[in-house]
Formats: C-alpha cells, structure tokens, sequence
C-alpha cells in the first residue's frame, strides 16, 4: 500500500480519531465553511461536540475535491483555533514508516 502524506484527502475516520477539538467552529471557518452552515450543525446537535466535529468534517470532506491533510494542519495552527500540538501530533502520525502507520494496511 502506499504511503500517505499530507496532500493527500483524510478519510473520515482518521479525523474523527485524531482530531478531536473542541473548536470544530473555529476550524471549520478556517477550513472554508459557510458559517450558516456550520450553525445549522450547532442547532441539530446541540452540545455533543463529537457530532458536531464529525458533521463539519463530513461537510468539509462533501464541499470540495480538494481537501487534503495539509490544508487540516494550516487551519488547526490559525490563531483562531490554536490546536499547535494536535496539529503535530496528527503530522507525526502520518510521517512514520507505513510499517509503523496503524491503520494503513
């Protein structure tokens, strides 16, 4: 299998596993989303966080062809979301050997 790397498209699963802020209004802004939109996410599911995070990256991943996991990691370091070590933490992962990688067999 080969190698992922950042500019290639998250799958919906490694995000919800590997981020996990609770900022997902603030990354979803930084990750061009319609703010009416990602207040239609915040009336639907309320206070559960984990929804909300995972209908804004579904409507992320929906919105555009060219998502990638670089454009995640330049939003998730914006002064707006402030998640630096999250960031690294999910650019690391992706840096090791695919040996290493779990999850990408």
């Amino acid at each position: 299998r080969r190698f992922s790397n950042m500019d290639d498209r998250p799958k919906l699963a490694e995000l919800q596993d590997r981020v996990r802020t609770v900022r997902w209004h603030d990354l979803g802004i930084q990750l061009g989303l319609e703010n009416r939109d990602l207040e239609g996410i915040a009336k639907k599911y309320g206070n559960d966080v984990d929804d909300c995070r995972r209908a804004m990256f579904v409507l992320w991943l929906d919105s555009s062809s060219e998502c990638s996991r670089k454009q995640l990691l330049h939003a998730l370091r914006t002064n707006s979301v402030r998640e630096n070590y999250m960031a690294d933490e999910y650019q690391r992962f992706f840096q090791k050997t695919p040996d290493e990688t779990i999850g990408d067999n």
